[in-house]
């Protein structure tokens, strides 16, 4: 039986799941340390319409990142990008950047190095593994 790539399944969990009726109403979306880019595959197989750009820091995850990408036939639809935290966007580039599966300390340092780009997001969608409270004071204290 030959894999259809509109119809193979992207591997999913409740954690994506959340994240994808979250985003549902962005118009771009960075998802920044986006690893195999699971989110960024389901983001576009949602909405065609959606301009979605993947970044890592590695190019070890970025490249699987890539073969994911291309097996799902959306090549020309995802964008990928290599470099440290926001450093790969453009200001003002996305509505929404999500920053999520890492803990707050690593997510804290993404956003005070990438303040600029940040701040022009309409929206930043973080969803640290750990010290959630910690973050939540982080983007307080910073106005992020």
């Amino acid at each position: 039986m030959k894999n259809d790539k509109n119809t193979m399944a992207c591997h999913t969990t409740p954690r994506l799941d959340a994240l994808l009726k979250i985003l549902q109403n962005s118009k771009s979306v960075a998802d920044i340390g986006c690893d195999h880019a699971y989110l960024s595959i389901l983001l576009a197989r949602a909405d065609e319409n959606k301009k979605i750009i993947g970044a890592d820091i590695k190019e070890g995850p970025l490249n699987r990142a890539r073969e994911n990408v291309e097996r799902f036939g959306l090549s020309g639809r995802i964008e990928l990008r290599l470099g440290d935290g926001l450093s790969p966007l453009k200001s003002g580039e996305v509505d929404t950047i999500v920053i999520a599966g890492m803990g707050a300390l690593v997510i804290s340092g993404i956003l005070n190095e990438g303040a600029a780009i940040a701040k022009k997001a309409d929206r930043l969608v973080l969803q640290p593994m750990s010290s959630a409270h910690e973050l939540r004071s982080f983007c307080i204290k910073t106005a992020i």
